[in-house]
């Protein structure tokens, strides 16, 4: 039974290791308890942001590799949730790069080109969300690292989902041209390659 003073990203990570309950998953069911544990825990808003989302990351990882379609769903749900919640949000970031919101969520999704197509789809939509709300996203080295993962995912993709690559690959460049194209007026920057 959930207690009802948990937090959504604890319940996800509990039905997250309820629906991993079988043997062959009992490794992501160890990693939601250690993770619920070390998100729950007295001293959590002393822990960095970065390994607070690490921690719930890594059963989200872990039961998207899985392709089973229940676990990558509630990993996707978890995902959304890091984006969502400001437990994980942080002005100050780590200066290592791999410990950038944005970063972190790519390493866990890699295996999306092999997900089913549906679960494809749902992480295509969880990119292009994170591109449009989260300032982190909104510089060249994340824009690439995001065009990456769609170029994978195109290249061993149906018609359907190659068609939902082309139409998010366009709205996030277009929405990063018109972000820099703001940043150049404001700032009056004579070359957009000066923000690069």
């Amino acid at each position: 039974m959930i207690p009802p003073n948990q937090s959504r990203m604890e319940r996800v990570l509990a039905d997250l290791a309820n629906e991993a309950s079988i043997p062959k998953f009992h490794y992501i069911k160890k990693t939601c308890q250690e993770a619920i544990e070390f998100i729950s825990s007295p001293n959590a808003s002393d822990i960095p942001v970065h390994q607070l989302r690490n921690r719930c990351l890594q059963p989200f990882q872990m039961a998207l590799e899985t392709r089973t379609k229940r676990l990558s769903n509630l990993a996707i749900k978890g995902i959304e949730l890091i984006l969502q919640d400001d437990q994980f949000q942080s002005n100050l970031e780590s200066e290592s790069e791999e410990d950038w919101m944005p970063i972190q969520i790519l390493n866990t999704v890699y295996s999306t080109p092999h997900l089913q197509e549906d679960a494809q789809v749902e992480i295509l939509k969880l990119l292009l969300n994170m591109t449009f709300s989260t300032a982190w996203c909104m510089n060249s080295k994340i824009i690439i690292e995001i065009s990456q993962v769609y170029i994978k995912i195109f290249v061993g993709g149906t018609i359907s989902v190659q068609t939902a690559i082309k139409a998010t690959i366009t709205q996030m460049l277009s929405c990063f041209t018109k972000r820099l194209q703001e940043t150049v007026e404001k700032n009056k920057v004579p070359r957009v390659c000066s923000l690069l």
